[in-house]
């Protein structure tokens, strides 16, 4: 009776329009908002241009009406949204620029003023710190200058023994020989 052009009814499947494959199957059910919208305009635009078609006579194919259509939805609502898009990019970067500029100028402030404070509250320990390795630098110098001298005198004094005991040897040595 249909000549076989029977199709059942499924409500969550449609036949959509591609310009390389012809008609192929779509799954409304798996189809994001944002694309249900888009498809709705698109369907909207279709039968706008095919009632203009029909009320100025001219007779033209759908592959080519639907391509005329598709050409529309790119320029008026895809490029739109692209560069909406990138207009709200540019502006988010512009913005996250502006905030990492202002972060790296407080972090730069908190670090200068944690610097001086931290140097004026050590300035007393690192005086002290000073005091305390100059006195002992100047108590090594002491001391060891004392050791010197001590160093000097037992040394003078052992080489006065060494000399006595040689004086000893060599007359002990003459002793012996004559």
């Amino acid at each position: 009776m249909t000549g076989g052009t029977f199709q059942e009814y499924d409500k969550h499947s449609a036949r959509i329009f591609s310009p390389t494959a012809g008609f192929v199957k779509y799954n409304l059910q798996a189809e994001p908002a944002f694309d249900r919208v888009e498809r709705g305009w698109a369907e909207e635009q279709l039968r706008a241009e095919r009632r203009k078609n029909m009320r100025l006579g001219i007779a033209e194919r759908l592959e080519v009406t639907l391509a005329r259509v598709q050409a529309m939805h790119a320029s008026l609502r895809v490029t739109a949204a692209a560069e909406e898009a990138d207009a709200a990019l540019a502006d988010a970067r512009a913005r996250y620029e502006g905030e990492l500029a202002d972060a790296r100028e407080w972090n730069a402030t908190c670090e200068a003023r944690t610097r001086e404070e931290w140097d004026s509250a050590s300035a007393g320990v690192r005086a002290r710190n000073q005091a305390r390795l100059d006195a002992a630098a100047a108590a090594y110098e002491g001391a060891h200058s004392a050791w010197e001298a001590a160093f000097a005198d037992a040394h003078a004094a052992w080489q006065a023994e060494v000399a006595d005991l040689e004086a000893q040897r060599t007359q002990a040595q003459a002793a012996l020989k004559s």
